[in-house]
């Protein structure tokens, strides 16, 4: 099975250069194409910057023509502040297709791990939506908001399993480079992950993830495959536990320190005896 590492080499033999040529023209190490089979999403930027004219999708997935089209980037259905209440179901595909109010404010739906599997298919039916647990919450008063629960490991630190944190409905156009969000796509169901926009540029999306990069590699998503867009805003956890090693080693500090402390004290407790 080709890897993005042997669709490097055929683009390097298609464009007549060698790996001597490549690595001076990208800036990567020497020595890149024998180490690495899929390059993160840093080497890659270099690799677009210096090549132009290569297919970021056909890079990382195979799929589509090795050379880009001069053609605008993938169509993504625009995406709009919802304007409905709960019986009003024709809005523009993308945006929130149901939302319910309470007491003339929109509520915080909130989308547990147990649910999710059927949001993709459930995000446009009411029965569906109205039996999702709705909250109102200070400080999220202006736009839409609605809270997922986090499930899996791959954002830690910054997102632990069952964290569940609050999106604010954007735009696709609004997503801010390797900001949080919560997108809703139609291969990949919910996913959190920090997002780089690519749009404009290759035509693609890049997914993020916080944690081991090895265990979680970059995703590449086609921007029409996403149903819905929420920036993360804020997040709640019943996890108060500080950074293991941190605070560890500070414990550890802080012991130390006690015990020098006392010792200084029995010293001079003993040398007063001496002296008595």
């Amino acid at each position: 099975m080709e890897n993005t590492r042997d669709r490097i080499l055929q683009f390097i033999g298609y464009k007549g250069i060698n790996k001597k040529q490549f690595y001076a023209e990208t800036g990567l190490s020497n020595g890149f194409l024998d180490k690495t089979i899929n390059p993160g999403a840093d080497k890659l930027d270099k690799i677009l910057t210096a090549y132009p004219d290569l297919n970021l999708y056909w890079l990382v997935t195979g799929k589509g023509e090795m050379i880009a089209s001069n053609k605008i980037a993938p169509n993504v259905a625009p995406i709009i502040a919802p304007n409905a209440k709960i019986e009003d179901t024709q809005l523009t595909l993308g945006a929130p297709k149901i939302i319910t109010m309470s007491q003339g404010k929109e509520n915080i739906l909130f989308v547990p791990v147990k649910a999710a599997a059927g949001y993709l298919n459930g995000y446009g039916d009411p029965e569906y939506i109205e039996s999702l647990q709705a909250y109102r919450l200070p400080g999220f008063d202006s736009g839409s908001f609605r809270m997922f629960e986090v499930n899996g490991h791959s954002m830690v630190p910054t997102l632990k399993s069952r964290d569940r944190i609050i999106g604010k409905w954007c735009g696709i156009e609004d997503i801010k480079d390797s900001y949080v969000h919560v997108l809703v796509t139609r291969n990949d169901g919910v996913v959190v992950k920090r997002v780089l926009n690519r749009i404009k540029k290759d035509g693609v999306l890049i997914l993020k993830s916080d944690g081991n990069r090895y265990e979680y590699p970059d995703m590449i998503v086609d921007p029409e495959e996403v149903v819905e867009c929420w920036s993360g805003v804020g997040k709640i956890s019943r996890d108060l536990s500080g950074p293991a090693d941190l605070y560890s080693r500070i414990d550890d500090l802080e012991g130390r320190v006690a015990i020098v402390d006392d010792l200084k004290k029995r010293m001079a407790d003993f040398e007063r005896l001496l002296k008595g």
